[in-house]
């Protein structure tokens, strides 16, 4: 791989912030990323060349931590979710105050993208203001791009062309690959609506050892089994096929991933590109492969035999 093409991969990185200031992931035993770890990382972040953040307004510290960081100069993304508690206060003055508030906190004035979770509720007599609003402050130069957070690519039948998004946010991984199989990425491609991958290490489980699952009764066993002996066949260890897999798609214009420590993120900016000549495809009749907390109950009952 060219030096020129491997800087171009890296820049489609965006730092998660879910770990900073809380914590989060199965298999985080450090805790909390705290604001002297976060500054390390940015700085290594931003010295090949990469400026954006993903964040939300759930994600406990995130914000605050972030805007004790100085990330003036990053573009940031952050996520509102949908809950009916939001109720309580009107539709434009809850979005208008939780977009002001994350500038706030985020020490900057301009946000890249507000992503919605939950969109389809976007629709409903409850909610209808929200989109409406957040359009309004984009108007006003508070938003560069609106879009949405979504964990089924089936959510984009229901919203696409109702709220035209110009930024979906989606899971796609070795083992989730629902957005590429179902035609949608092609589509939002075509439609020229930026596809930001998260969950590409799917929560740090791709990158497990083998001995992560040996029971053979254990549901997830098939699929853990076929994707070792696809990193064998490929030579590939699992940072690096992960990496690939989703960098090297180019409809994907953003991969979002998240790194408890600066040594974390150091080695996936140290990941050596490689061609992968067969894309493994282990997907099933079983649709619980797909959610994160199938894999953490069935992992749970690996370790308690």
């Amino acid at each position: 791989m060219t030096e020129k093409k491997k800087k171009l991969l890296v820049k489609k990185l965006v730092l998660g912030t879910a770990q900073v200031g809380s914590k989060y992931g199965i298999f985080n035993s450090s805790g909390f990323v705290d604001k002297d770890e976060v500054k390390k990382i940015i700085g290594l972040f931003s010295s090949v060349g990469c400026n954006f953040i993903d964040t939300a307004t759930d994600y406990p510290n995130s914000e605050k931590v972030l805007g004790k960081s100085n990330v003036k100069h990053f573009k940031i993304i952050t996520k509102i979710p949908i809950k009916e508690v939001n109720l309580k206060f009107s539709g434009k003055y809850f979005i208008k105050k939780t977009i002001n508030i994350s500038l706030n906190k985020l020490k900057i004035k301009k946000l890249y993208g507000l992503l919605f979770r939950t969109p389809s509720k976007l629709l409903s007599e409850n909610f209808k203001d929200y989109w409406e609003t957040a359009k309004e402050m984009q108007s006003l130069g508070h938003i560069e791009k609106l879009g949405v957070s979504i964990y089924d690519p089936d959510e984009l039948e229901i919203i696409l062309d109702r709220i035209k998004p110009e930024i979906v946010q989606v899971p796609f991984n070795i083992i989730d690959q629902r957005i590429k199989n179902t035609g949608w990425l092609d589509l939002l491609y075509k439609k020229n609506i930026e596809v930001h991958a998260r969950s590409i290490f799917f929560q740090g489980i791709l990158l497990k050892s083998k001995n992560l699952l040996i029971d053979k009764k254990n549901p997830c066993y098939g699929p853990w089994n076929n994707y070792h002996k696809w990193l064998t066949e490929q030579e590939i260890n699992n940072l690096d096929a992960c990496l690939n897999f989703v960098l090297n798609e180019k409809k994907i214009s953003k991969v979002i991933l998240g790194v408890d420590n600066h040594k974390q993120m150091q080695e996936i900016l140290n990941f050596k590109e490689k061609k992968i000549k067969k894309i493994i495809n282990i997907n099933c009749n079983n649709t619980n492969l797909f959610n994160i907390n199938y894999w953490k109950e069935n992992i749970k009952k690996n370790k308690s035999q």
